[in-house]
Order: structure tokens, then sequence, then C-alpha cells
């Protein structure tokens, strides 16, 4: 109220006067953006000590469906058409998770950042249709990454189905509810990664390093969740000579998921243990 006022004051005393007109603008505009920023710290409890990076989106209007990109972290967020009737500013926050504790104990085998977004003035917001997050896959293994959520109140971190984005290194998971705070770690059960293919008698077989002989894996094709059950028989692929790769299968197996005229495939690989009494088969 009392900038309300000074501004009231000295439109009075200069009116008409371009260049003073101008001057109060510019002293509008930067209290505006101190005014911002401020509301940015007390919302979203961005401390130097604990925040490595910040940035604010201003003035989107969400039913028209947008994408927030920001390259420079390898993070974006995209909303769908008419997932929110109205304006809000959104706020990104990338966390040391050494220099603070307001959630529960983070996922074993986390990869370091917690990223924190939130749309406001709204305290609390679930959109009608949900947003894709797309978080940066700095994983050395090739296990499986999943992102995982929590929100002010669970007790928990919880698993989010996620979706591995090899080509531009990127784990994606859909959300609804702000705010909302995530983090991507590893899966101890299941691996993601290339596989390929060899000759073998028989079929539906399977090289691998990480499984013993007669080990039953179910491998599913990650673009077109086509699966199919095999028995490892082989040792391989040389880790030292193909880091990505985490399986390779027989050329029957791989058929079965895919076209031998690609040569490789992003695959999911996971234990097989079937329920008593049912075969195993491709699907």
């Amino acid at each position: 109220m009392q900038l309300l006022a000074i501004i009231i004051d000295y439109l009075k005393k200069f009116k008409g006067h371009v260049i003073s007109l101008a001057v109060l603008l510019l002293i509008v505009l930067v209290l505006s953006t101190s005014a911002i920023a401020l509301a940015d710290e007390q919302k979203f409890d961005i401390k130097s000590s604990q925040s490595v990076f910040s940035k604010s989106f201003l003035d989107y209007y969400l039913a028209r469906g947008i994408s927030w990109d920001i390259p420079e972290q390898n993070l974006s967020i995209s909303f769908p058409s008419k997932s929110y009737n109205g304006d809000l500013i959104s706020s990104i926050v990338i966390f040391d998770p050494t220099k603070t504790d307001i959630w529960p104990t983070l996922p074993i085998n986390n990869f370091g950042s917690v990223y924190k977004v939130d749309l406001y003035p709204e305290e609390e917001i679930i959109l009608s249709k949900p947003a894709t997050i797309a978080l940066p896959d700095v994983g050395t293994t090739n296990k499986k990454h999943n992102i995982y959520v929590w929100q002010k109140g669970d007790l928990i971190w919880t698993k989010l189905e996620s979706i591995t984005d090899f080509k531009n290194k990127k784990v994606k998971a859909d959300f609804a509810k702000f705010p909302s705070y995530f983090v991507v770690a590893d899966d101890n059960l299941v691996w993601e990664g290339i596989a390929s293919w060899y000759r073998c008698k028989g079929g539906l077989y399977a090289a691998s390093t990480i499984y013993p002989r007669g080990t039953k894996l179910k491998v599913t094709n990650i673009k077109t969740g086509k699966w199919v059950i095999i028995k490892v028989n082989d040792y391989g692929p040389d880790p030292r000579i193909h880091p990505d790769r985490v399986i390779d299968l027989d050329s029957v197996a791989f058929k079965t998921i895919g076209k031998i005229s690609t040569g490789t495939m992003a695959v999911r690989v996971e234990k097989y243990d079937p329920p008593v009494g049912m075969k195993n088969k491709a699907k």
C-alpha cells in the first residue's frame, strides 16, 4: 500500500512528463522483480545453503498445453492442453540432499539431486491431466532407473512408472500433484540397456553377464512393450567392449519381440519366476 501511494503522488506531481513516467515504470519493474524473487524464496524454501539451482516460469496459461525446458540441467516438464484452466507461476528448484533433511530417507542408490516443482499462488494443485517430468539420467550402471516422488505428509518416497529415454539420457514419469519433490534412483531388480542377437541351435536363449546359466528371464522391448521368456545358456556380452549392452538374445528370441534387421534394440530385463503350473510364453 505504501508503494501504491508513492506512485500515485509521483504521477500527480509529474503528470505529462514522458521521461518521468519512464523512470517510474523502471522503478516499478525493479521492485516487482525483487518481490517475485522474494516470493520464490519464501514459497519454495530457496536458500543458498540448500539449493544448487532454481528457475521460475511466469505468465503461462496452462490450458494451452506447454513445455518448460531447462537445457543446462537436461530437464523439462510438459503440460497437456486443458490440464489447468488459469495462469500460474512455476518454480523448479534443485537441492543438494546432503544439506537439508526436509524429506524422508531417500531411496537407496539415488543419483544425488532432489528436484522440487511447484505452482503458485495456489497452496496445492492437482491437474486434471498429468504432466510429464523428464530428469537427467546420470546413472553409471545398466540397472533400470526410476523416478521417485514425495509430497509433504507422505511417510516414504513413491516409485513412479518411469520410462528411460536412451537417446536424450533422460528418465520420464507422469504426475499431477503440486508441490512435489523428485529423485532418480537405481532399481535393484530390473536392468535396462541394449540387446543384440546371435545364432543358436534351438531357440529362446540368451547370453548374460548378470545372471548365471539356467536362469529364466523376462525380456521386454521398451519401445513396443512386447516381451519374451528366455533361458540363459551363455556368457556375454563383454561389458568392456559393449558397456551399454545388458543381454544378447538368440535370433528366435530377438525376432519374437523385434526385427532382426535393426541389429539392436532397447530392452528391459528382469528375473522370471512363473506361478506354479503356468507355462512360459512370449507376448
